[in-house]
C-alpha cells in the first residue's frame, strides 16, 4: 500500500489534476499542477485552523493579512472559517503565486487579492534564497545568512513598504495579521508600524529557533522583533500544540528559551484587549 501510495506520489509531479478535500467543513477542490499542492493535503495544521477560528470570532470587521502565501494552506483556513471576510495576500514566489491564483479559480473565491510581491521596511529589490528543489520551498528566505546552509538558487524579487501597500490594497482594517517568512519578520514588522499602531490587530508569526552558527544573527533579530511588540504595548504569547492540536498560549517576554522547531509560533496581542482574546481561546 505504502508503496501504491508512492508511486501516485511520484506520477502526481508529472501530471495536472484536481483533488478534492474538506477543510472545517467546506468542500476544496485542490489542483495539482506538476507537483505542486500534493503537500496540502497533509499539512493542514489544524492548530492553526482551531487558532484563527478564535482570532476571527473576536475580531469581527476588517481584512485577513497574510504575508506569506506559500501555496495557500492559510487562505483555505481563512475562507472555509468565513467565506466573506476579505484576505489580502502576500507571496513573492512566483511559482506560488501561480499556484494561489489557480486555488482561487477552481473554487470560485470572492474576496481574495493576491499581492506578488513581498512585505519589506522599504520599496527595494531583493533576492529570495531557496534551499530545496521544491519550487514552492517553504524555506525561502530574504535573509541570505539566517540559515547555516548554502542556497541553492536564488531569485530577484520585488518588496514593498508594508504600509504603503496595506493602504493601496486594503480599504478596511486590518483583522488579522499573519507572518510567516523564514526569518525576514523584523522587516515586515517595521515596515508596518503606522497601520499596526493604527489597527492594532492580533499578530500570529513564527520566529525560527536560535542555535548553532545561526544563533548571532537569530539572537539579534529575535530581540529586536520582542522589543518592536513590546514597546508597542503588545503581549508576546508562544502557540503551544500537542500532535499538531491547539493547546494553549503562553505569555513570553522574548523568544530566547525557545529551541524547538515544532514550538516556534507566537501570537502578538495589544494590552487592551489580550486578556479577552486569551480567555476564548482557552476555552
Amino acid at each position: 500500500m505504502l508503496l501504491s501510495l508512492l508511486r501516485k506520489l511520484t506520477l502526481l509531479r508529472f501530471f495536472n489534476l484536481t483533488s478534492r478535500q474538506v477543510v472545517h467543513g467546506r468542500r476544496w477542490k485542490v489542483p495539482l499542477l506538476g507537483g505542486l499542492g500534493v503537500d496540502l493535503q497533509y499539512q493542514k495544521e489544524p492548530w492553526m485552523l482551531t487558532l484563527l477560528e478564535g482570532l476571527l470570532k473576536h475580531r469581527q470587521n476588517g481584512a485577513f493579512v497574510d504575508v506569506g502565501v506559500n501555496l495557500g494552506q492559510t487562505l483555505m483556513k481563512v475562507k472555509s472559517i468565513e467565506p466573506n471576510r476579505n484576505y489580502i495576500g502576500f507571496e513573492p514566489n512566483a511559482e506560488c503565486v501561480h499556484y494561489a491564483m489557480r486555488l482561487c479559480a477552481k473554487n470560485a473565491l470572492e474576496g481574495v487579492t493576491l499581492a506578488p510581491f513581498a512585505l519589506s521596511s522599504a520599496n527595494e529589490v531583493r533576492q529570495l534564497h531557496f534551499y530545496h528543489a521544491d519550487l514552492a520551498d517553504s524555506s525561502a528566505s530574504m535573509v541570505g545568512e539566517y540559515r547555516q546552509q548554502q542556497a541553492t538558487r536564488k531569485a530577484t524579487i520585488a518588496c514593498m513598504k508594508g504600509d504603503e501597500a496595506i493602504n493601496a490594497l486594503v480599504n478596511d482594517a486590518i483583522a488579522v495579521l499573519k507572518v510567516d517568512v523564514e526569518g525576514a519578520e523584523l522587516e515586515v514588522f517595521t515596515g508596518l508600524a503606522t497601520r499596526l499602531e493604527r489597527d492594532r490587530p492580533p499578530v500570529v508569526f513564527e520566529v525560527l529557533p536560535a542555535y548553532g552558527e545561526t544563533q548571532g544573527i537569530r539572537a539579534e533579530r529575535q530581540q529586536n522583533v520582542a522589543h518592536f511588540f513590546t514597546s508597542r504595548a503588545y503581549r508576546i504569547y508562544r502557540i503551544v500544540k500537542a500532535h499538531q492540536q491547539f493547546e494553549a498560549v503562553v505569555r513570553v517576554s522574548d523568544f530566547r528559551d525557545n529551541q524547538r522547531l515544532d514550538q516556534c509560533d507566537y501570537l502578538a496581542l495589544p494590552d487592551e484587549y489580550g486578556d479577552a482574546v486569551v480567555a476564548q481561546l482557552m476555552r
